[in-house]
């Protein structure tokens, strides 16, 4: 042992010779747990309360509390006991109460520790509160009883109060200096424990911004994720939403990764779900959910560094892709051939060493080191520089031999610069070898495997981790040119560990796509066969032949060098495409480079804006059009048959646009209502499109139709009327048009116009077709007869007969003779109609278009007349062509519906009044037939060409008698001329009978198509409104602009008004309280009064809500509520009112009998405030089982020592009164004080100030008549019995005449708050009176403090503000008007 120690020694001198040992230190330190985020931060207070106390007397109000309880019980047993009577249950002696079984204990299992608080999602309180015992309710546990035992306070020092007295005044005093907080002292004297709680709460006010609930744990989702939105919901209650973050892990993106979550760890947190990826980020973020919700969601956040790359054929549109990502997120582009061709202009990476190893002049050579454990130092780039080559690489590639899959891999590894992975993996490697080789050598030797050496159980291989962690790229980045086949992906995987979320292959899709190569030669990637012969043959020595294809052995074109470097290219990418584990995404090479780059950001970010699924992700959109209230209201009742709300009409939570097309809109600037068939869910609103040509250019990018910025403003209102023949249409066009002064649109006329150009322009251009394929024909038969004479020629001159050679044509001659065979003669005279070449579709889309044009962008506000019959009697078109076009098959097709129809409609007999005149018929009649008898040709024949009342087949008939009358051109009239026939002079029906049987026929027919109009208009969300014209013309109008109102004076609410909806007060608060909505910049205010007093203590006051866009807003009434929802924007719009809250408060005084506590308690009632009367507040004050304290004692005293209560001391149990948690929460009406000046000098001390001092003036009379009406009633309550006696009135009279003067002057003089109401008025006009002015002067202060707030000018008087005060706040301008000094420049004294 000695001897190999000695060896030992000898070695480590030969070593380190001369060199000291180095001394082993203490191993270095752990490091420190990372900081978590404090909780607590900025967490200063805002305000100091300070309680005062100066006596407790809460000890002495329970034993007396304990001894009137005992007293009335003892009472109530004697009353039993005389009457003989049982003690009744609840009073009967209680069994002692057993000691409860003691709680559960946590268990000790670290799994199920973890599973029970992941039940409740983090929450401690909630999870300890059935392991934590409670204190029982006797004192020490063992004494049975239902009340605690009172426990002795113990005596207190006066020295030691006032030490820490003076202690806390320090600290005050130090907060109130250095940080300014304002300071609120708060007597607790006479008050109890909850009564001070309260009263803490209401004077501190209440938390400023949204309170959201903590998150709740959903659970119950079955097979889709929408169902996340509804689970543990009952049917009143409103969806949930998704949040920005979708289906990802809020949790894992706060951690830089992108990771999907599991419907089964959701969570709802302010009205949006969430999902997770596990319990435990699931627990995270219910622990503290605002730390992940710092930032919206995005895939470039800072230190996410997601991989991407983008591959094709020949690299098609890969480089301008990337660039548009770099551009829209921030990725680093690396692309291998932009990095060789830079590595290529650097020095090589071995160059230094290279020229190291050169032999200076005159120098010796190094010697090469013996040692064979030196290894030479390896080639490595420095980390952090540019991609390099070596030399050999260099080399390689000037000689054109391509660069080594390592290589490649490092120069990627060095432009992500993740380097040092490389070495990393070599060294893990390394290790890896080496604990293989322990294992084998311990189990050679037979003994166990190293404990050192974790071994993985279904592998067996030995698990050594990094010796650093891995690098990770900056950010995220998008790969080009690399790596295009398997084995170079894995080895970047393997060797650098480079990881790829996404990689996107460029390939023809569809079931039938284009040929490949050809879609590339069309773009220049692959060269033509031209463009190969002419590398052939560059100098053109084949002439014009076509290039002969080189043809291998088995006869196959040889395919040239492009098109095997595409076949090896698509062979690796179908190789990237069949690997496991790789998430591929193929890209459309045959759309759009906007078109692509779309599809991309669809694919890589799952927070891009995109519409939901409607069978996994949208919530399910309600149906209105099916809703029954009786089978709602059945469903809604509970066992008991009750209702706690009332079923509401469900609505649809429309977008910006309501329930108009989006993509119309702003296409075409019109207004379309979508269809039920094409609605989907986009930003948790609903979007209505109005074809699936509309849907599809939606759902492709729902961002390019929604308005950014303002609101969207309707286009120009469009309305049309129509109705059948004689219900006046055009009338009430041009009534309407004047009222709004905007032009008239003949439809029909208009569309037929544009609809004939057309089918005009399909002719002409249909005759110009033919004309240059004739003419082309003909140039193919001269072309043919040209090629077969001069074969012939050729063939005669190849037989040696002699050919005469051909003179050639003048110039112009033949082209004059082939014009003049050209010119083909037109035909004459009525032949068939020309055919336009269009089929039954075609000619529908000619049509479409047609009212397209006519009802364009471009045609502003308009009324429409819609007539539109003129092919009802045309029986030359076919059914489908009338169909085609239809009116309602126009307007639907076109995407052209008015913003609102109105269908006029009218009675038989007054529509043809209106249209014709039947006594005028029948007269021109009369007049024919008299013609007729006097056998007149002439003027038969003059009459009938006038004639324009009568029916054609009447006209007929007397052509035929004039006919009969001229007789023939051989012969002559007859002699003697026939008499007219009987059934010509005399008819069975008036000629105006059949009119009018006629006009009914065809109106029939115009009723049936404004039938189908108004059914088709209706199944389009565009249901008509009907008007009836019989009641007269000022009437059908009336009616028509009342119809016509929401389009034109409420236009501004057109879009609003779809997207607002009234609630219940249950649902309006489930809404707010879960986060789903919150109350507006209103508040509680009446959001459609400027400056409304809130009285927010009366019961109706938030009974009428409604909700707009997430807020919440509440209306004062149900005309108020429906003024609301039918022009919200003239409200939403108003000023935002003050946020200090103005309380009524008020007195009422008069003489006795004048009515002041039954105007005091109404005007409580309507207010909402609190009725005081302070001896009600003395009473309640001196109650035995009231909290006593000094002023108790105080007033006591005086009243049972017969003597009169002090006024100060009735002004400060007034005072104690007034700061009551509901006296600030609602304001107060005081009744019947102060009565003398001085008690009003002493409110006025301690800042009681009534805005409003009502003085009710009632003559003695009415005072002792009402008394004298008390008595004859017979009341026996002491009121009624003291209001009786006529000489304590009398003496309440005189006291009254000598105070209420000085009261009232004393109002009047400090600050001008008196109001006098007659008494003699009934009580309605009396309580409006009083609420008028109570409302006004609540209005003014509000006004005042909004103005102020704003910086601009606000009125003062009125605002109960002493002279003093107006003086101390007087301006320069003192007493003059300044406005008459700087405008007029006069001195005007307002004094």
């Amino acid at each position: 042992g000695e001897e190999g120690k000695e060896g030992e020694e000898d070695e480590e001198d030969e070593e380190g010779e001369g060199a000291e040992p180095e001394p082993v230190g203490p191993p270095p330190p752990e490091l420190p747990a990372p900081l978590e985020a404090n909780p607590l931060l900025n967490s200063m207070p805002r305000r100091i309360v300070y309680l005062t106390l100066e006596t407790d007397e809460l000890k002495s109000r329970r034993i007396e509390t304990l001894r009137l309880q005992q007293e009335e019980k003892e009472r109530r047993r004697r009353q039993r006991e005389a009457a003989g009577d049982d003690a009744p249950p609840e009073e009967e002696e209680e069994e002692p109460v057993e000691p409860e079984e003691p709680p559960p204990t946590l268990p000790e299992d670290e799994e199920e520790l973890q599973d029970l608080f992941g039940k409740s999602a983090g929450d401690l309180l909630s999870t300890m509160t059935p392991f934590v015992p409670l204190p029982p309710l006797n004192g020490d546990g063992t004494t049975p009883g239902r009340h605690p035992p009172l426990i002795e306070s113990p005596d207190i020092d006066p020295e030691e109060v006032e030490s820490v007295q003076t202690a806390e005044e320090a600290v005050i005093r130090t907060l109130l200096e250095k940080h300014g907080l304002p300071l609120l002292r708060l007597h607790a004297d006479g008050r109890s424990p909850e009564n001070v709680a309260e009263l803490l709460r209401v004077a501190t006010g209440g938390f400023q911004g949204l309170q959201s609930p903590l998150p709740r744990a959903l659970e119950g989702a079955a097979d889709e994720p929408k169902e996340l939105l509804r689970v543990d919901l009952t049917d009143l209650q409103a969806s949930r939403r998704w949040s920005p973050w979708r289906l990802h892990c809020p949790v894992s993106l706060f951690d830089k990764a992108l990771t999907l979550g599991d419907k089964e760890f959701a969570a709802e947190y302010n009205g949006n779900v969430f999902v997770f990826a596990d319990a435990a980020k699931q627990r995270r973020f219910c622990t503290w959910p605002k730390l992940f919700l710092q930032e919206p969601p995005r895939i470039n956040l800072p230190g996410m560094h997601l991989g991407y790359m983008i591959t094709g054929p020949r690299g098609y549109r890969c480089k301008e892709l990337a660039t548009k990502m770099r551009e829209v997120y921030g990725f680093d582009i690396i692309d291998i051939k932009a990095i060789v061709d830079e590595a290529m202009e650097l020095e090589p990476m071995d160059m230094k060493a290279d020229e190291d190893e050169e032999q200076p002049e005159g120098g010796e050579q190094p010697k090469p080191s013996e040692d064979p454990e030196i290894a030479p130092a390896p080639e490595a780039e420095e980390e952090g520089g540019p991609p390099r080559l070596k030399l050999a690489e260099r080399e390689d590639i000037l000689g054109g031999r391509p660069l080594g899959m390592d290589t490649l891999v490092r120069l990627v590894a060095t432009a992500l610069k993740v380097e040092r992975n490389m070495e990393l993996v070599k060294q893990q490697k390394a290790a890896v070898e080496q604990a293989k080789k322990a294992i084998a050598d311990a189990e050679a030797a037979g003994e166990e495997r190293p404990a050192d050496i974790p071994v993985d159980e279904e592998s067996g291989e030995p698990i050594v981790p990094f010796s650093e962690p891995l690098r990770k790229p900056e950010r995220g980045f998008v790969l080009l040119g690399f790596p295009e086949s398997v084995e170079q992906l894995q080895a970047l995987q393997d060797q650098a560990r480079v990881e790829f979320e996404r990689v996107m292959i460029l390939k023809l899709l569809g079931d039938e796509p284009p040929d490949l190569t050809e879609f590339l030669t069309e773009r220049g990637l692959m060269p033509s066969k031209q463009q190969e012969a002419s590398e052939e043959d560059p100098e053109g020595t084949e002439g014009d032949k076509p290039p002969a294809e080189p043809v291998e052995e088995d006869g196959e074109p040889k395919p040239s060098p492009e098109q095997l470097a595409l076949e090896a290219q698509m062979a690796n990418l179908e190789a990237l495409q069949a690997l496991e584990g790789l998430r591929l995404e193929e890209v459309p090479m045959d759309a759009t480079e906007e078109q692509q780059f779309l599809h991309i950001r669809k694919a890589i970010d799952p927070f891009y804006p995109v519409v939901l699924d409607p069978a996994s992700m949208a919530a399910d959109i309600p149906v209105p059009e099916e809703w029954n209230e009786e089978e709602a209201i059945e469903a809604a009742r509970d066992d008991d048959g009750n209702i706690t709300e009332k079923p509401a009409r469900p609505t649809i939570p429309w977008g910006p646009y309501g329930p108009y097309c989006p993509v119309t809109f702003k296409a075409d600037d019109w207004l379309f209502p979508g269809s039920k068939e094409f609605q989907h869910t986009f930003g948790n609103k609903v979007y209505a499109l109005a074809d699936e040509k509309a849907s599809e250019a939606f759902v492709a990018e729902p961002v390019e139709f929604i308005a950014k910025g303002p609101d969207p403003v309707p286009p120009p209102p469009r309305i049309m009327i129509t109705g059948p023949t004689g219900s006046t249409v055009a009338r009430q066009c041009q009534l309407l048009s004047e009222a709004y002064h905007i032009p008239v649109v003949d439809l029909e006329k208009e569309w037929v116009k544009v609809s004939t150009e057309r089918l005009e322009a399909v002719k002409e251009a249909k005759k110009e077709r033919e004309r240059q394929e004739r003419l082309a024909e003909k140039a193919r038969l001269k072309a043919e007869a040209e090629a077969e004479k001069a074969a012939e020629r050729q063939a005669r001159i190849d037989a040696g007969e002699e050919v005469e050679d051909e003179e050639p044509a003048a110039d112009g001659e033949g082209e004059a003779e082939g014009e003049e065979e050209e010119e083909e003669e037109e035909p004459e005279g009525d032949g068939e109609p020309e055919d336009d070449g269009l089929d039954d579709e075609q000619r529908e889309e000619l049509f479409v278009e047609a009212m397209r044009t006519v009802m364009g962008r471009h045609r502003g506000a308009c009324i429409i007349n819609g007539g539109f019959f003129g092919d009802l009697e045309n029986e030359e078109l076919s059914d489908e062509m009338k169909t085609a076009r239809t009116l309602q098959n126009l307007l639907v097709k076109a995407r052209r519906i008015a913003d609102a129809t109105v269908i006029l409609r009218c009675k038989n007999d007054l529509a043809f009044e209106n249209t014709y005149d039947a006594k005028a018929i029948d007269a021109e009649d009369e007049a024919l037939c008299e013609l007729a008898k006097a056998q007149d040709v002439e003027g038969l024949l003059a009459k009938l060409a006038e004639a324009t009342l009568i029916s054609e087949d009447r006209k007929a008939s007397f052509k035929s008698f004039v006919e009969e009358l001229q007789g023939t051109e051989e012969d002559g009239p007859p002699d003697p001329l026939p008499d007219a026939p009987e059934e010509l002079l005399e008819p069975e029906e008036k000629e105006s009978e059949k009119a009018k049987a006629r006009f009914i026929e065809r109106k029939k027919l115009e009723q049936e198509a404004l039938k189908e109009l108004a059914d088709k208009l209706t199944e389009a969300r565009a249901k008509p409104m009907k008007v009836a014209v019989d009641r007269g013309e000022v009437a059908a109008h009336q009616a028509v602009r009342w119809h016509c109102r929401p389009f034109f004076e409420l236009r501004a609410s057109l879009f609003l008004r779809h997207q607002i909806a009234g609630l219940h007060p249950f649902r309006a608060n489930d809404i707010i309280s879960r986060g789903l909505a919150r109350p507006s910049i209103f508040g509680d205010v009446d959001p459609m009064v400027v400056d409304a007093p809130r009285f927010t203590g009366r019961d109706d006051a938030l009974q009428f809500p409604v909700v707009l866009r997430g807020r919440v807003y509440y209306p004062r009434g149900e005309e108020q509520r429906k003024a609301f929802l039918e022009r919200p924007n003239d409200f939403v719009h108003l000023p935002r009112p003050s946020r200090i809250v103005i309380h009524p408060a008020a007195a009422v005084c008069g003489p006795p009998l004048s009515g002041k506590t039954t105007l005091a308690r109404e005007l409580a009632l309507r207010t909402g405030a609190v009725y005081v009367s302070l001896p009600e507040v003395i009473a309640e004050m001196c109650r035995p089982t009231a909290l006593p304290s000094k002023l108790s004692r105080d007033i006591q005293s005086h009243l049972k020592g017969g003597s009169k209560v002090p006024d100060s001391v009735l002004v400060e149990a007034l005072q104690q009164r007034l700061v009551s948690p509901d006296v600030l929460q609602r304001g107060w009406i005081l009744d019947d004080f102060p009565l003398t000046e001085a008690q009003a000098c002493a409110m006025d001390k301690i800042g009681i100030i009534p805005h409003r001092v009502f003085f009710l003036d009632l003559v003695e009379e009415y005072t002792f008549t009402r008394s004298a009406a008390l008595m004859n009633k017979g009341s026996d309550s002491d009121a009624d019995l003291v209001q009786q006696e006529a000489i304590l009135q009398r003496m309440r009279i005189d006291a009254y005449c000598r105070n209420a003067p000085l009261v009232r002057v004393f109002y009047t003089l400090a600050y001008d708050n008196v109001r006098h109401v007659d008494g003699s008025k009934s009580l309605w006009a009396t309580y409006d009176f009083a609420l008028k002015e109570v409302s006004g002067c609540i209005t003014h202060r509000l006004e005042y403090y909004r103005r102020t707030s704003q910086g601009l000018a606000a009125r003062v008087h009125g605002l109960c503000w002493s002279p003093s005060r107006v003086h101390r706040s007087s301006s320069a301008w003192l007493q003059y008007c300044p406005v008459s000094l700087t405008l007029a420049n006069e001195l005007l004294s307002l004094a």
